[in-house]
């Protein structure tokens, strides 16, 4: 059973120690973890079994030791950090009521690992499915958590930038895609509209001070993301005077001109700072595409007006003592692979509008920046620029599945920030593919055999790891189905105000009886619970024709934890449980009712409660579907 990637020294297993087993090295909320995982998962053979968490500056950074047997259980590393890793790694081993004897050391290829989060909505729901994703991310040892604040937080400073934030987010948030039609509508280039983040509200500093704590009880570091210069609506909607255009009735871009924009933005900071005395704050400068076109700025060259923007803010936060992080791609002269002009490089648009190039900025900001590499999927070459010009920089927007090359471009890197752009949720996190994202990288970083053509293996390990986590602590009066559906919508990205309803989603029930006739309906939804039959596991590893990186199919990993997806024979089969909707009866399948709003056919493969098991898919008597393994 693999565990953890590829865990070896298996000599025999042993039960999972007694709950009353002495426990060295671990305190508060790490001692209770442990503690309760042990009461949780020990069997009527545990016993006593000294559990030591020891700190040894042998063991090389960025790596534990685990050493595992009958009478001792010890977990070293040089710090507290990777202890904590180690623990996280223990309480998966014990998950499985025995644990595996012998010797193993983990070690990682990647310094960051991380995930990019907006703030949840203040109400007790969606905080504590903020916490819950923190949680599951700490079993993946994520170990940074960027937190976009934009208007989400309260400005003690500034309330009128909260006030304006709210009315704001209310227009914007009317309907699902309201935001992209607002962007699109101008014959100017505008950023993505980022109200999903708080969905449209405010989190209070006390409120974000409980995430703070609760990040930092995970050894997560914390990078706060201020948007500046671009992706700056949050600050304009009663600031519309710091705008550098002054045509579009929802401005994004600041011009950095005005003495007053700095005034504002460095209240701001000085407030951020104060909350959350971070190493390192990300300024944002991403889709850059309004410049130049105030009667001051439009004197300056766009490389000097970008890079002055940058090293003055690096400044203030530098005499902080706080480092500055930028998204990167305005410092590349980039293309896709077909010729067309991105980022950084001389663009004129199909509008007419001309964006030019800021690229030439690389040589002229503050050396000790560090940079977001959002562009990695595009040209593995990219980051070259980064590496010659002496940038430490961190793959962003992360998508371990489709990238070439892992441990090699890993290795010039300093990690990685899997990026979410909606909700930090359970099923947002799943239909946004970060769950297995998430499992993926891990797999992937902490294996020394894995590299990126391992994608089978890996993203076997990945999807099962997952399912066994979401049914963990499933009561043991569970149906399984394996089934699937002729319905085939394309995969969504839950992002800029497009929240997940699953009434949209669904396409109807199982219908289940008890011995005496009486019908319990099972909800069956698209990209939830189930996926199309035509959808599939395999990875192109050929490059498209714009990107070099794989092809994925995000309809077959989209639900993935929910389901445990497999494809057979050509056809994918999605496996789910649901908790008996009659504890203590024994139910049998009748049938499936298209009640829902998605048409399509639903087929059952499987169906099994209390042992018992009924076949109800016989390819010979329904349509073939074929889509190749």
């Amino acid at each position: 059973m693999l565990q953890i990637p590829f865990f070896s020294g298996s000599a025999g297993k042993f039960p999972v120690p007694s709950p009353a087993s002495p426990i060295l090295g671990l305190k508060g909320v790490r001692l209770e973890l442990l503690q309760n995982t042990l009461k949780e998962f020990c069997t009527p053979e545990s016993s006593l079994c000294k559990i030591d968490f020891t700190l040894d500056e042998a063991i090389c950074q960025d790596s534990y030791k685990l050493e595992l047997s009958p009478a001792v259980i010890r977990i070293s590393a040089r710090d507290t950090d990777n202890l904590w890793f180690g623990l996280q790694t223990l309480i998966r081993l014990c998950e499985a009521r025995f644990l595996p004897a012998g010797t193993a050391t983990m070690q990682s290829k990647a310094r960051c690992r991380g995930i990019k989060v907006y703030l949840p909505e203040p109400v007790p729901r969606f905080m504590d499915e903020w916490k819950h994703m923190i949680d599951i991310a700490a079993r993946y040892h994520i170990n940074t958590i960027m937190i976009e604040l934009g208007g989400a937080l309260e400005y003690k400073s500034h309330p009128e930038i909260n006030e304006g934030w709210l009315e704001y987010s209310e227009f914007m948030n009317e309907y699902p895609g309201k935001t992209n039609e607002i962007r699109h509508q101008f014959n100017f280039e505008k950023n993505s509209i980022h109200t999903a983040n708080g969905r449209g509200k405010v989190l209070t500093q006390e409120q974000m001070k409980e995430l703070i704590d609760y990040c930092r009880e995970r050894c997560m570091e914390i990078i706060p993301e201020m948007p500046t210069l671009s992706h700056c609506d949050y600050l304009l909607t009663r600031h519309p005077e710091l705008a550098e255009r002054t045509d579009d009735p929802y401005p994004d871009t600041c011009c950095p001109a005005n003495e007053n924009y700095y005034k504002l933005i460095f209240d701001l900071f000085d407030e951020v700072i104060d909350l959350f005395n971070p190493r390192i704050i990300n300024i944002g400068h991403d889709e850059y595409y309004s410049i130049g076109l105030c009667p001051k700025c439009c004197k300056k060259s766009a490389p000097q007006i970008f890079a002055d923007d940058i090293t003055r803010i690096a400044n203030h936060l530098r005499n902080r003592g706080v480092k500055t992080m930028i998204w990167g791609e305005k410092l590349l002269d980039s293309h896709f692979l077909d010729g067309v002009a991105i980022g950084g490089s001389d663009r004129n648009l199909p509008s007419g509008q001309h964006i030019p190039a800021t690229f030439p900025a690389i040589d002229l900001v503050p050396k000790d920046l560090e940079i977001l590499h959002w562009y990695w999927s595009i040209d593995r070459t990219f980051e070259q620029e980064y590496i010659q010009h002496d940038f430490p920089f961190t793959f962003g927007n992360f998508a371990p599945e489709i990238m070439p090359d892992f441990n090699k471009r890993m290795a010039q890197s300093k990690g990685y920030i899997i990026s979410n752009w909606g909700d930090a949720d359970f099923r947002t996190f799943q239909r946004n593919n970060i769950l297995f994202q998430m499992a993926y990288a891990f797999a992937l970083t902490w294996s020394q055999d894995l590299d990126s053509e391992d994608h089978r293996i890996t993203a076997d390990w990945s999807k099962r790891d997952l399912y066994q986590l979401r049914h963990l602590r499933e009561p043991e009066d569970v149906i399984t189905i394996i089934h699937n559906t002729t319905a085939d919508l394309p995969h969504q990205h839950f992002v800029d105000g497009n929240y997940i309803d699953e009434r949209r989603f669904l396409i109807g029930h199982h219908i289940v009886k008890d011995e005496t006739g009486k019908e319990y309906a099972l909800p069956v939804i698209s990209g939830s619970n189930i996926g199309s039959m035509k959808s599939h596991g395999k990875r192109i590893d050929d490059p498209d024709y714009i990107c070099d990186s794989y092809q994925v199919d995000a309809r077959f990993w989209e639900t993935t934890c929910e389901t445990l997806p497999t494809v057979t024979d050509g056809i994918a089969w999605y496996q789910c449980t649901y908790p008996n909707p009659a504890p203590g009866t024994v139910l049998t399948y009748a049938e499936f009712r298209n009640d829902g709003v998605v048409k399509g056919d639903v087929n059952v493969k499987l169906f099994r409660h209390k042992g018992r098991e009924q076949t109800l898919w016989s390819p010979a008597e329904k349509k073939e579907y074929k889509n190749g393994e």
